[in-house]
């Protein structure tokens, strides 16, 4: 019999629907890339977000800490967003309409540290404020091209392109150290900060 406990959090929840309902080969999330959907299945997902949870233990996360996400919708957002999670990392979404002013509140007041960016727009904008974000250490952009968009000098953070955190092998001490953090997580810690869209005032977390 399946304990509760086993999977009653975000991060084991899909493993728990891998183990027990489906199989890793099965579809899990359908995407239209160009003209053509492309069906991703539940292994290659799991896959890409234990990629980006070993680049972030590579490089200090520790579970408490906080990333940003600022994108749509995209099986992208999904391997960040489990990969953030399953070591114990609160995901903060923000809004992409939000002002720069309003973004760099949000990263200053929940101390962001890494930032996923989903289009050149978004990326310019974080770059605007990066210089002003203290914790902000890196900035994630996904999407192709971006390295034609001029970095300011003196910006004090690394630019690291998504697919290489996503294609990056994941070792089998890196397989158990994320298993271990996985473990670690509770059903009573956070799992992930909203901010509010600050209509009536500064945004706030909820």
């Amino acid at each position: 019999m399946v304990s509760f406990n086993e999977f009653s959090t975000v991060p084991t929840l899909l493993r728990n629907v891998v183990k027990n309902i489906h199989k890793p080969e099965e579809t899990f999330l359908i995407h239209k890339k160009g003209a053509n959907w492309e069906e991703i299945s539940f292994k290659e997902t799991l896959a890409k977000a234990d990629a980006v949870s070993a680049f972030f233990l590579e490089k200090g996360i520790v579970k408490g800490d906080r990333l940003g996400l600022m994108m749509e919708n995209s099986p992208e957002y999904v391997y960040y967003d489990q990969g953030i999670q399953q070591i114990g990392v609160i995901n903060v979404s923000i809004y992409p309409t939000l002002s720069e002013q309003e973004v760099a509140y949000i990263i200053n007041d929940s101390g962001i540290k890494a930032i996923l960016v989903g289009n050149p727009f978004l990326f310019r904008k974080i770059l605007k404020v990066a210089d002003n974000c203290e914790a902000l250490k890196y900035i994630i952009p996904a999407f192709a091209d971006f390295g034609k968009i001029a970095i300011p000098e003196g910006l004090n953070l690394e630019v690291i392109d998504y697919n290489i955190i996503l294609d990056r092998p994941v070792s089998a001490e890196e397989t158990a150290e994320i298993d271990k953090r996985r473990a670690e997580v509770h059903p009573n810690d956070v799992s992930s900060l909203i901010y509010t869209s600050g209509t009536t005032g500064t945004p706030k977390g909820v």
